[in-house]
């Protein structure tokens, strides 16, 4: 086979493999680009469920130096859910596991955006999300 040949298998074996699936559902909110504003004070509720909505996102944005105070509840309290805090540029500040049906944490914030992802390993999960920056 030709250097050119091989080059062109190669190419179409890469386009055919990585085609979408036609139908397969679309998940909104799966990536950092597509985060929805989280309003300080609110409460926000998503559900996961895996394999089709694996992460939901959302951003705050911070105004002044602050604490910033993440809480998820979540049903049922046995699902393998994380959540992330990450810096604009996709840097993880803190990442933990929940348990029992919460995760939560605070961290000191300087003003910014930043992204929270809450991610379901298996399963499914409803979840509420709410944030306090003081």
């Amino acid at each position: 086979m030709t250097r050119a040949a091989m080059t062109t298998l190669i190419v179409a074996l890469g386009v055919t493999m990585s085609a979408p699936t036609w139908g397969a559902p679309r998940d909104r909110d799966g990536t950092r680009l597509k985060a929805k504003q989280l309003a300080p004070g609110k409460k926000a509720s998503d559900s996961l469920k895996v394999p089709d909505d694996t992460s939901d996102w959302r951003y705050i944005q911070v105004k002044e130096d602050g604490r910033l105070t993440v809480r998820v509840d979540y049903q049922p309290t046995s699902s393998p859910l994380s959540v992330r805090l990450l810096d604009s540029r996709g840097k993880v500040i803190k990442a933990l596991k929940g348990t029992k049906g919460r995760a939560s944490f605070t961290e000191a914030l300087t003003p910014g955006i930043y992204y929270l992802e809450v991610e379901l390993a298996s399963g499914q999960a409803s979840y509420t999300v709410s944030y306090a920056l003081k």
